[in-house]
């Protein structure tokens, strides 16, 4: 073999060996390219799918929210109750729907017995059941009915006991819209009234020289939107024409803030019960209540709700209040 061909042999053996090392910096390159590549499309693929896991927690969270929103849900608290406590009492819708109302007015107490063995008794307070739909939010403010009393005279013309307070609900509202049915009390204004069970009176006996009781407050027929007249005509004093001091009714809330007459005779005191329960000195004492009832010294009750139901006589002691929520 000659030094040309050598020369050739050795010269394809070289090119041999950088082709070879060139396709193989080639595989390497590639292989590099495509771990990266392969590493690239892995991570996008698992952020895509933490993406839509992330996306779907999202849509069922936004779901709840819409149903939250949406969906009407019974409140926590269904059963509200309110005793006597002598000021304004203030109850708050907590969701929207029907709510019962069951007031009960507050009795009245015996008279004077000085120098007698006669015996005097209280009118029981009456009971009324009416059903409102309110929205969450709405403020009723409460009077609840309290007993009346007396204190004993030292002389048998003495003072007859003091009525018992009715149990008003006065339900707020932004503006006045009808006059006849809606008042102002300082800056507030109210609808009319829901409803108020009226107290029971009360006789003064060691005067008359008889057993007495007092009428019990009347709700069985009571007063409603179908035979209503404007509060400032239909309220009464919640007194005797001998006794002064307060009224009873919507006139009463507005001008006394509810509070019961009084009248004082011979060291003896009739006090009527908050709740414009009346006072009188030897004749019979009103409860507190809408206005008078089928008899002189009744007191009655009222609703908005013409299916109200009541019960005449039904309360002994103070009045009271009881909200409960039905349905939506």
């Amino acid at each position: 073999m000659n030094l040309k061909t050598k020369q050739i042999k050795s010269q394809k053996g070289s090119i041999a060996v950088y082709v070879s090392v060139v396709l193989f910096s080639m595989l390497i390159i590639l292989s590099a390219v495509f771990l990266a590549t392969s590493s690239a499309m892995k991570s996008q693929i698992i952020t895509a799918v933490k993406v839509k896991e992330s996306y779907q927690a999202d849509n069922a969270r936004a779901a709840d929210i819409y149903g939250d929103l949406t969906t009407n849900k019974e409140p926590s608290q269904k059963e509200f109750s309110f005793s006597y406590t002598g000021s304004l009492q203030t109850f708050t819708a907590p969701a929207d729907g029907k709510y019962q109302f069951e007031l009960a007015g507050a009795s009245g107490s015996g008279g004077n017995t000085y120098g007698t063995s006669y015996t005097g008794t209280g009118g029981k307070g009456a009971k009324i059941v009416a059903t409102f739909t309110l929205k969450e939010g709405d403020i009723v403010d409460l009077v609840v009915g309290g007993q009346g009393t007396c204190t004993q005279a030292t002389a048998k013309d003495g003072t007859a006991g003091g009525g018992g307070g009715g149990t008003f609900a006065f339900k707020r509202i932004s503006t006045i819209t009808d006059s006849r049915y809606q008042f102002t009390k300082g800056s507030i204004n109210y609808e009319t009234l829901l409803a108020v069970a009226g107290g029971g009176g009360s006789q003064d006996c060691a005067y008359r020289n008889t057993n007495s009781t007092g009428y019990n407050g009347q709700a069985a027929s009571y007063k409603s939107p179908n035979n209503y007249t404007a509060y400032s005509t239909t309220t009464k004093a919640g007194t005797s024409s001998s006794a002064t001091s307060s009224t009873m009714g919507i006139s009463q809330f507005i001008t006394y803030d509810a509070k019961g007459a009084y009248y004082t005779r011979n060291n003896g005191r009739s006090q009527g019960g908050y709740g414009g329960g009346g006072a009188s000195d030897d004749n019979w004492s009103y409860g507190g209540g809408w206005c008078n009832g089928s008899s002189s010294y009744q007191a009655t009750s009222w609703s908005l709700d013409t299916s109200a139901t009541g019960t005449d006589g039904a309360n002994t002691g103070n009045g009271y209040a009881k909200i409960k929520w039905l349905s939506f």
